[in-house]
């Protein structure tokens, strides 16, 4: 929290159903035996099934919309704007003001303050809109201010951070977000988001399970990845949904349980490790510095070393053609280590955890 001086929360009294729905609209519910198609037509009539699916949604919903209004109420450090223009249907963060005594039920309330003094409340109506007037036109400040934002906002989306990951490397040589285990939260609404939002947090506690595991007690490794997403959880998605926790739990074992089933861990177990999570630091000759840690150090013979990086991903082709996506990636990896360790010979190697296949680079 605190990340700026004054937040403004626009349009608490939104309608969270504005958006209008499909037609026909199904979905598949999975129960303790079977599964059911759960399916609402357009003349809103509908199956048992969806009822049980519709109750679960607005269980998620609501608390994802207390999840994601109490991070918008506390990033201000100095201020926090809320603006409501709404007083007839149901808002789930406007009626969430009712703890300071802002009510709409009998239209809105008069200016004054609320809470006892501690929130200031003003009652805005403008001149044009009491009068019934048609709006008038936009200024030459109001155009050159919209001007003056958009330019801005191109320079913001051009500007580099100063210091990268890696794994953000990949991302510009495709030219679209890449899908890595290292890629930052996505705040999940929609199913797909909620999907990728458990597969990320499943990666990152697979990769912090292997950090610190004891390669000679494979029955420990799932006890250690249990332990590590109940962390990631409590520590970055405060009020996590439980349909979050149950897909990520699911993802986790399920990404564990298929590397115990491979040949990696034999493998790991044979190989002489020199590093796990080693740190690195890289500028490039472009001026950028990256930041990061290499999943994997070991040594391949005298004078000879592997930096390996392990990805949690479902191999949908060959192994090949998946790694190269990585290569930008691991290209940083290898220059700074060749670089710290001149002389040294050096090669990458993409690890795919759930098969146990390994690329080469």
């Amino acid at each position: 929290g605190l990340e700026f001086p004054v937040v403004i929360v626009p349009d608490v009294g939104r309608d969270p159903d504005a958006g209008g729905r499909a037609a026909t609209e199904t979905a598949w519910v999975r129960g303790e035996a079977a599964g059911f198609l759960a399916v609402r037509l357009a003349d809103r009539n509908s199956n048992v099934a969806w009822a049980w699916h519709a109750q679960s949604g607005r269980r998620h919903e609501v608390a994802e919309e207390k999840r994601v209004l109490y991070v918008a109420c506390t990033r201000a450090r100095q201020r926090l704007i809320l603006v409501n223009s709404n007083d007839r249907r149901g808002a789930s963060w406007r009626d969430a003001l009712a703890h300071l005594g802002y009510s709409i039920e009998d239209g809105f309330p008069a200016g004054g303050p609320l809470a006892g003094g501690l929130v200031a409340h003003r009652l805005i109506r403008p001149a044009a809109a009491r009068a019934g007037a048609p709006p008038t036109t936009v200024g030459a400040g109001w155009t050159a201010a919209a001007r003056a934002f958009e330019q801005a906002a191109v320079a913001a989306a051009a500007v580099r951070p100063p210091v990268r990951s890696p794994a953000s490397a990949a991302e510009d040589d495709r030219g679209a977000a890449a899908m890595t285990d290292e890629r930052p939260p996505v705040r999940a609404r929609r199913a797909g988001d909620l999907a990728r939002e458990a597969a990320r947090l499943a990666g990152s506690a697979v990769h912090a399970a292997l950090e610190g595991w004891d390669l000679r007690d494979p029955s420990a490794l799932g006890d250690l990845g249990r332990r590590a997403l109940q962390r990631l959880l409590a520590a970055e998605i405060e009020g996590a949904s439980g349909d979050l926790r149950r897909r990520a739990e699911k993802e986790t074992r399920e990404i564990l349980d298929e590397m115990l089933r491979s040949p990696l861990p034999a493998r790991l177990a044979s190989l002489d490790i020199l590093g796990r999570e080693v740190p690195l630091i890289l500028r490039d000759g472009s001026g950028v510095t990256w930041a990061g840690a290499c999943d994997l150090v070991y040594r391949d013979g005298p004078g000879r070393l592997v930096l390996a990086d392990y990805k949690t991903e479902r191999l949908a082709g060959e192994p090949a053609a998946a790694a190269e996506r990585h290569r930008p990636q691991m290209a940083i990896y290898l220059e700074a280590f060749r670089r710290a360790l001149a002389g040294t010979g050096v090669r990458g190697e993409i690890i795919f955890v759930r098969s146990g296949v390994s690329v080469a680079f």
